[in-house]
């Protein structure tokens, strides 16, 4: 099956690398914690003809893996035992101390959206239940989304 891939830089993933005389153009892959690297050396073809392969590589390597997402990346911080779910304590403009089940997930687009529920309204169960639906529910759409693409 082949992936389309978002239009965004040219240079994505690509650096120019000089080191002892030595140039050349390094393209970095990550994808479920395994790194893809490779270099190409300028060489005899030049600084254009290595960038011209770097490229290719790269759209190569993209179309045969998995698109990158940070949907699975996990914070050693992390207290409410689910990715995206934080439970944190956060202050009325009052001042009161009141705490929250705050849900974050990434769109489409490439934003940030997030859905907070209050442990005073809800009791810490339900609101840590709702935020749990409110990210399923947006990381749902945002997999519709690039299904669509």
């Amino acid at each position: 099956m082949k992936r389309s891939v978002v239009p965004c830089d040219p240079m994505r993933n690509i650096q120019r690398y000089e080191h002892n005389g030595a140039t050349s153009w390094v393209v970095c892959l990550k994808r479920a914690g395994e790194k893809y690297i490779e270099y190409f050396a300028d060489g005899a073809e030049g600084k254009r003809a290595s960038l011209r392969r770097a490229k290719a590589w790269r759209g190569a390597m993209e179309r045969k893996l998995e698109p990158w997402n940070k949907l699975h990346r996990r914070s050693a911080l992390n207290t409410s035992g689910h990715i995206g779910i934080s439970i944190l304590m956060d202050r009325t403009r009052a001042g009161t101390p009141v705490q929250r089940c705050v849900a974050l997930w990434s769109t489409a687009d490439g934003g940030r959206r997030k859905k907070s529920f209050s442990v005073l309204v809800y009791g810490k169960a339900g609101a840590l239940k709702r935020a749990i639906t409110a990210r399923r529910q947006g990381v749902a759409d945002l997999l519709a989304a690039r299904a669509v693409r």
